[in-house]
């Protein structure tokens, strides 16, 4: 009896085995990025002179990942992403060097109820910013480092609901939005953010209001709303993003209140060529300032993954501006010694992309 017993654990375990790895999936995949660039400013309000880069992560961040999927019952997924991010021209972290997932670490469910996840993930005001500006997250004309935008979220969680006739929204919140949460929870910069979005073939909207406090303490409080929308014309798609951030307590936080419109499009030429347009004016409530960007790109897809890519910018400060040329989301581009610089910028460069399943 017992020896039947063992058997019948020993069978029951390896169909348990065989079922969990046909229903397992696991993807490596990567982007090389490298480019040159080059920046100057004879404006009064901008670095003066010039400065030549060659730099990884320019069109976008060079980075491997892996993402997989497990089924666990008929309805519900466990999922995970963890993404590296490294600099192509030195070998180093894009993050720093305690950081091992720097990009995205995340894991959770999802099954016809929506999506939920928890871990350091993007950011919802930079995906927003990514995805309606012709310029992605990346390359001298990316709207983004302009705006001051947070790529990443850590501590976070967030659900995605399933689409009802077109509609969806992602809730998301954050104990403390960079690095570990202090000690009693002194300081952590918490977030929430609820963003609603239609999509129904070429025209895809989407909504985002969040709100941003330290917690424990009287310090200033944020408030973001943003609209975007795209529409794909078929010979070209247009691209439309606004902002409005209001800062209280302290308005001279963060560059204090201020709000952002663009304009922008991308038009098919030839064989997988694509042109980029965009148009984007900051002002700056607070400060009394604006500033305008107008950019212009080019990329083809030589074959499946690489992308050889150019693209170029120009500033117009007003007043007290100190916008200047950020080639990534991660800089600020405002004033010097932020990571930005000039107040005119080109590119030069080549993206590869593969998946390994």
């Amino acid at each position: 009896m017992q020896i039947k017993k063992i058997a019948y654990a020993v069978a029951l375990c390896s169909s348990v085995n065989a079922y969990a790895i046909e229903d397992f999936n696991i993807n490596v995949y990567s982007t090389l990025d490298f480019g040159m660039v080059y920046r100057a400013g004879d404006d009064t309000t901008a670095p003066a002179g010039s400065q030549v880069d060659w730099e990884s992560g320019v069109r976008s961040g060079s980075f491997l990942g892996v993402q997989g999927n497990q089924k666990i019952s008929e309805d519900n997924t466990f999922i995970f992403k963890l993404e590296s991010g490294f600099d192509l021209d030195d070998g180093t972290s894009t993050y720093g060097d305690d950081s091992i997932f720097g990009r995205q670490a995340w894991a959770g469910f999802t099954g016809s109820w929506g999506t939920a996840i928890a871990g350091r993930m993007d950011g919802g005001r930079a995906s927003i910013a990514r995805d309606y500006d012709p310029f992605g997250e990346g390359t001298v004309g990316n709207m983004s480092s302009t705006l001051i935008v947070v790529p990443r979220a850590d501590q976070a969680v967030a659900y995605v609901s399933p689409r009802y006739n077109g509609w969806g929204i992602i809730a998301a919140y954050t104990n403390t939005l960079v690095g570990q949460e202090g000690t009693g929870n002194e300081g952590d910069n918490r977030v929430y953010a609820i963003i609603p979005s239609y999509k129904d073939g070429p025209l895809s909207l989407t909504f985002d209001f969040e709100h941003s406090w330290n917690a424990k303490s009287d310090a200033a409080q944020l408030y973001l709303g943003i609209l975007a929308g795209s529409y794909d014309f078929g010979p070209f798609k247009l691209f439309g993003y606004y902002e409005e951030v209001h800062i209280e307590k302290d308005p001279a936080v963060l560059l204090g209140d201020q709000a952002a419109f663009m304009i922008g499009a991308q038009v098919p030429v030839g064989d997988s060529g694509l042109i980029k347009l965009s148009a984007l004016r900051s002002d700056n409530k607070s400060m009394d300032y604006t500033c305008d960007k107008w950019s212009i790109g080019y990329e083809k897809e030589f074959n499946k993954g690489l992308v050889f890519y150019t693209n170029a910018t120009t500033i117009d400060n007003n007043d007290n501006a100190q916008c200047t040329v950020g080639y990534s989301h991660n800089q600020v581009a405002h004033g010097t010694g932020a990571g930005g610089y000039g107040d005119f910028g080109l590119d030069i460069g080549i993206s590869y992309s593969f998946d390994l399943y």
